[in-house]
Order: structure tokens, then sequence, then C-alpha cells
């Protein structure tokens, strides 16, 4: 019998082809510890790196070739990120002013993706001419390693490729259904300064079943045994074509995950050394810090400006952190904001102040007007009501203190700000230096957060009783004060314009300030 080219796709319907007894899509053992598929690229990065080496575990015999070739030596890393560099770290124990703790989960609502792909497939593989289709479902995110003197995570990608594929020679077409599962990791460290990472190491698992042989013969009186022959050619090559599988699957998915993680990490350091730069200008950049991971968390801690001499922890150390985002800010932070704001002596007019509060509540969405028009209805019975303002037409110079201008004092879910300042109507120095106390609280109403003033009090510098009832001129300057301190307001929820993350935007869950400390918890 003289055997005719075939083309490739279905077995026509004058042949029908040999189906396979065992259908395809039986369920395969997970990853799960004990059976580990065949590990492809470096195990170990080449070169300095933080923490021990990555061991690759034995590959479990059930699900490899007879002969596994790994197909590893060729591939090298961005060279960007070829050595990681050691990074002093200070851990502060528990004596930084600003603090971190961001969840796994919380990351992983910016970090994880899902991926769908679907494709053609053409190869030439084992002498035959391969065409077919395959579908590629991959998931990424980040996994969190215990770590004491650095942030340890790992991206992870796993998934599968479904392929349903026909390979045809002159002696036969053979219909063959796979799966390749795989699973690659990449460990990253971030020492507060950068990151630095090592080579991906990737597992893949292949299974092809035989689904359907056909030959020149089929249809015919021997077409049966012809079709078996091949079936059972087919199945003899089987283990070969599961190593090909496997390898072409490698040979896309090191370079290309390994390659990425580390194009994205470059552009991550490259980013922050401008942020180091500007915060190092502006005297801001942290004096000590540390960073550390739990399997669930991430925690940074750094101390800016000068410590006190004694500083306590957060009303919500030692809290559970929950699956959201945590920062804790100290009053000492605060008030090296201030101090470098620059205003030991600096000189304005409530005129300009009263036009920055105007750009404030325009950047947060209302006016003073509708501030104040709203402010009883919504700030709740027994909250001071700010009356009108009987500001006279002149202007009054304001003169900030050249050693104390400001100092900020968290207390029991309150922010206290005391301003030390000469005010000067029309320019005559016609009062005393006073020393204005304002209590500010948040509430949390709806998807807005409110900044809402309480009533201040004014007193003369130079007065001998500080406790004793106030004058004319300080109850006159504690009036024009209260009649400008309109409450500010913000939405609760991160514009979904800035969103890239999976599901809702973040939004803040609490705000609780007490011992010096106000911690924000975003959910």
């Amino acid at each position: 019998v003289t055997a005719e080219p075939m083309s490739i796709g279905p077995a026509p319907g004058l042949y029908p082809p040999f189906n396979a007894p065992v259908y395809f899509g039986q369920p395969v053992v997970g990853f799960d510890g004990r059976l580990v598929p065949q590990a492809f690229g470096p195990p170990v990065y080449p070169g300095p790196v933080f923490g021990p080496p990555v061991l690759v575990a034995p590959a479990d015999p059930r699900f490899l070739p007879p002969q596994p070739v790994p197909i590893a030596a060729n591939f090298a890393p961005s060279p960007e990120l070829a050595t990681p560099v050691a990074v002093e770290t200070r851990r502060t124990s528990g004596t930084g002013n600003l603090r971190l703790t961001v969840s796994e989960a919380f990351l992983n609502r910016v970090i994880a993706q899902e991926r769908v792909e679907p494709g053609p497939v053409r190869d030439y593989i084992l002498g035959a001419q391969v065409t077919g289709r395959q579908t590629t479902v991959s998931r990424v995110r980040l996994d969190l390693k215990p770590s004491n003197d650095k942030a340890t995570a790992a991206f992870v990608l796993n998934g599968d490729v479904q392929t349903l594929t026909t390979g045809v020679t002159p002696q036969a077409m053979i219909d063959t259904a796979g799966q390749q599962q795989f699973l690659a990791t990449k460990e990253v460290y971030f020492d507060g300064v950068q990151f630095s990472t090592r080579h991906a190491t990737v597992f893949i698992r292949a299974r092809n079943q035989t689904v359907g042989a056909t030959t020149p013969l089929s249809g015919t009186l021997f077409g049966g045994i012809a079709n078996r022959i091949a079936y059972a050619a087919a199945e003899r090559q089987k283990s070969a074509g599961e190593a090909v599988a496997r390898d072409r699957l490698a040979e896309k998915l090191f370079p290309t995950f390994d390659g990425e993680v580390d194009g994205r990490l470059s552009q991550a350091n490259r980013q922050l050394e401008p942020l180091r730069k500007r915060l190092d200008a502006a005297k801001l950049l942290p004096t000590s810090q540390a960073v550390w991971t739990s399997d669930t968390h991430l925690f940074h801690e750094m101390q800016i400006g000068t410590a006190p001499t004694a500083i306590s922890s957060p009303v919500t150390e030692g809290a559970e952190p929950g699956e959201g985002l945590r920062l804790s800010i100290h009053e000492s932070l605060l008030n090296t904001l201030v101090d470098r704001a620059g205003l030991k002596g600096f000189k304005t007019t409530d005129k300009k102040l009263r036009e920055l509060e105007k750009s404030l509540l325009s950047a947060a969405g209302s006016s003073s007007d509708d501030a104040a028009s709203d402010d009883g209805a919504q700030l709740g019975e027994g909250t001071l009501k700010p009356p009108v303002a009987t500001t006279p037409d002149f202007v009054t110079d304001i003169e900030f203190d050249e050693n104390e201008p400001m100092v900020m004092k968290l207390e029991r879910d309150q922010l206290i700000v005391t301003i030390k300042a000469h005010f000067k109507p029309a320019g005559q120095a016609i009062v005393p230096p006073m020393t204005v106390t304002i209590p500010y609280r948040t509430e949390l109403t709806g998807n807005k957060i409110r900044w809402v003033a309480g009533q201040p009090r004014v007193v003369a510098q130079d007065r001998n009783d500080p406790a004793a009832p106030q004058t004319i001129v300080e109850t006159t300057i504690q009036k024009v004060i209260e009649g400008d301190l309109i409450p500010l307001e913000f939405d609760r929820v991160l514009p979904a314009a800035l969103w890239t993350g999976s599901g809702p935007a973040p939004k803040i869950a609490s705000v609780k300030s007490d011992s010096g400390w106000v911690t924000i918890t975003i959910e």
C-alpha cells in the first residue's frame, strides 16, 4: 500500500480514528511538598546573596521521564541585578517614630493577578508536524517569608497549559491532549534601601494522553490493526513527548519570568534613588531603620529626625495587624516636619492664611461656604459651631516665634496644636505675642473623613498666670481665630483612578491617637 501525505487537521470522516480507552483529565497530584516535579533552571543564585542558598527538593520519580535533561545551563539573569549589594541596616528595637505594617493579603491586592491566554500550536516534535491550540492559565502572587534582618518574599507564578494537538507523519496522524503544570518562584529582598534578588527556580510537570490515531488504512479491512499499531507507537514515545513539552515550556517560562521580575525591581531601585536624594535634601532621610517579615506581614520601622529621650509604643502595638495596612506616626515626627517647614520667624498675614485655607478646602472637594453652612448638621450635638467671623477689613500681620513656632501633641484621639505668634493688626504691635492652642479631632462619617477643630484658647505669652480668666484682647483674638476654623473633609476611599489593584479600592477604617501616637488603619 502506498502511503500518501495527509492534510493537517482532524481525521477525515472517511477514516474513523481509533479512540483511547482512558479519557484525559484524570485528577493529578498537586504541589504538596512531597511530590515535587523536575526542577528546571539554576537552583542557586551564583554570587553573594542575602540568606542561605535555595535548596531544590529531589524530584519524585513517578513524574519524571527515564532520563530527564535540565535546560538550565545557558540562561542568565538581567545584569542590572546580577549582584545584590549588602547594606547595613540598624534595627531600632521599637524606637522608630514611623512604623508601617502591611499584610500579605493587602500586598496581593496590588500584585496578584490571573491571566488566561489562548493561542495556536505549531511545532515540529519527534519527526511529526504538530498543530493545534492551547490555553495557558497563570496566576502570580507574593509570598512573604519569615526574616529578622530584612524583608524577604517570593514571587510565585503557577498555572497550567492545556493543549489539543494533532501530530502528522506520512505513516499516521495522532491526536493528543496535553497538560503541563508549572510552578516558578523568585526570591526578593528589601533592606529599606534597595531591592535585590536571586535567579528564579522553575518546576514543570507534563502529561500527555493519546486520544486518537488515524492511518491511511483507516476505514479499510486492516484499518483497525493499523490504527492500534500507530496508537501503540505513540504511547511508546509519550515519555519523550512529555520531556519535549517540558523543555519547550521551560525555555519560554524561565527567561520571561526571571527577566520580567528583574526588570521591575531594577526600575523600583531607580525610582527609589531620587526619592532618597530629595528626602536627604529636606533632612528627612531616616537616621535608622529596620525591615523584617513574618509569614503574613511586612514590618518597616524608621527613625526620622532626632529621637526623643523616651518613646512609648503605639496604642495598637501587639494588637492583631489584620489584613490591611497600619501606619503609626509619633508626634516627634510631626514636630520634625514642622521644624523642617521653616516656620521659625516666618512672617505672613491673616489674608494669606485664609487663601491657603480656601485652597485646602478646594482640594478637599468643598468650599468654605458649604462647610460652614452644613457644619452644625454634620458635626453633631455638643460640637462647637464656628460663629460668623467678624474680622476687621484691615490686614493683620502674623509673625511666628523664633524658637518654638508650633508644637504638636497627640493624646486621647486628639491632635493638640500650639502656636506661638505675634499678631499685629494693620501692622501695629498693639498686643503682646500670643500662644494659641487648638484641639483637632477626626471623624469618620460614611465615605468621608473630617478634620474638625475644637474651641481654641488664646493666652498672652507674658501672662503670669496662664489659668487666669482671659482678657478682652485675648477673647477678641480667640473669636476671630474661631470663626476662621472650618472643618476639612476628604474622601476615605482612594480614588479609583489611582487604584490599579484587584477588588475595591483601599479605605481608611480607623484613626486612633493616644500617648503621643496616631495610628491609621487602611483596609
